[in-house]
């Protein structure tokens, strides 16, 4: 995870420093999540899951392979009982999904979201509409 975050912190400086490529950085931000949760660095993680979602609704950028590392930071978050910070990564791969068409994997993620303790933050979702 070190190395790979690393790498992302270098790729977006370098998107940066040009004048920025909004959907770029997004997708680095979005790809360097699952090194932050691993480490446990939750506020980080929580600057960059708001950056990203900021980028990635802007931009319209999706691609699988924004949303996987999203869905793993999700399960990262999940496996140390931060469920509003998982329910947030999920929420963010569900959309990229959504946007893909993917109906399998975006069903899966409503259930994972549904099953997820629900928070003062985050109440329990009722239905696809309430994620």
């Amino acid at each position: 995870f070190d190395q790979a975050e690393a790498t992302l912190n270098e790729a977006r400086a370098h998107l940066e420093a040009q004048g920025g490529n909004d959907a770029l950085i997004g997708a680095a931000i979005s790809l360097s999540l699952p090194a932050l949760a691993h480490r446990g660095d939750w506020h980080a993680y929580d600057q960059h899951v708001a950056l990203a979602a900021e980028l990635l609704e802007r931009t319209g950028m999706s691609n699988e392979d924004i949303a996987r590392p999203l869905r793993q930071a999700g399960d990262l978050a999940r496996q140390s009982n931060e469920f509003e910070r998982a329910s947030g990564a999920y929420a963010l791969a569900r959309r990229q999904y959504d946007s893909l068409g993917d109906r399998h994997t975006t069903g899966e993620l409503d259930a994972i979201l549904a099953a997820l303790p629900a928070t003062a933050e985050h109440p329990a979702p009722e239905g696809p509409d309430d994620i």
